[in-house]
Formats: structure tokens, sequence, C-alpha cells
């Protein structure tokens, strides 16, 4: 990984931290995602499928074949409900 700085409005960036509290994750972390989504946007177009296929195989490259449909699912339904609970903490 290669260190950058960027330049934010405030608003921008108190989003950007509120979001980073919501969903338990790092500021980098999700700066990071919305720029391979600006990518994948960006080189796919509005073709849809192409965009699916470029998912589908990040995942197909990012995950280990041992690991099986139904550990994502639950490994999914764990930080779904980690984030409610964050979520509810802000909240609350």
């Amino acid at each position: 990984m290669h260190r950058t700085n960027i330049l934010l409005t405030d608003a921008q960036r108190d989003g950007l931290k509120t979001l980073a509290v919501i969903s338990g994750e790092t500021s980098s972390e999700i700066v990071r995602r919305a720029i391979d989504r600006a990518l994948v946007e960006g080189f796919a177009g509005n073709d849809w499928r192409a965009r699916f296929e470029a998912v589908v195989e990040n995942v197909r490259t990012n995950i280990p074949e041992e690991i099986s449909a139904e550990q994502i699912l639950a490994a999914q339904k764990r930080v779904r409900r980690k984030r409610k609970q964050k979520l509810q903490g802000v909240k609350g």
C-alpha cells in the first residue's frame, strides 16, 4: 500500500468519520472501497454485467477455496449484527 493525502471539505471529513464509527471500519478502508467502486464503474461504464463479473472475480480471487458459502454468509451476518449494535450504541 501507498500513503497519499487528499483534501476533504469539513462536511466530507465529518461524514467519513461518522460512517467509520457506524460501520466499524477505518476511514482508510472506506476510502479504498469507494475508490475501488469508482474504478470499476469508470472502467465498466453502465455495463452492469461487466461490473457484476468484476465483483465475482474479485471474490473468487480473494477468498480461499476452503471457505464455504455458508461460512461467508455467517461472517456477513456477524458483521451486520455488529454494525447494527454499534449504530444502536451511537444513537443511544
